[in-house]
C-alpha cells in the first residue's frame, strides 16, 4: 500500500458563540490518502 498523503487536523474550541468555555474542547482527525491500484 502506497501512502500518498497524510493529513492531521486539531480543532480547539475556547468560545462557543458569545459564551466562554470553561474547559476547552478538542476534536482531532487523522487521514491518509492511498494509491488506488484499480485506477488507470
Amino acid at each position: 500500500m502506497e501512502i500518498r498523503k497524510i493529513v492531521t487536523v486539531v480543532e480547539e474550541t475556547h468560545k462557543d458563540g458569545e459564551k466562554t468555555v470553561d474547559i476547552p474542547t478538542r476534536k482531532a482527525v487523522a487521514m491518509a490518502v492511498i494509491k488506488n491500484p484499480f485506477a488507470g
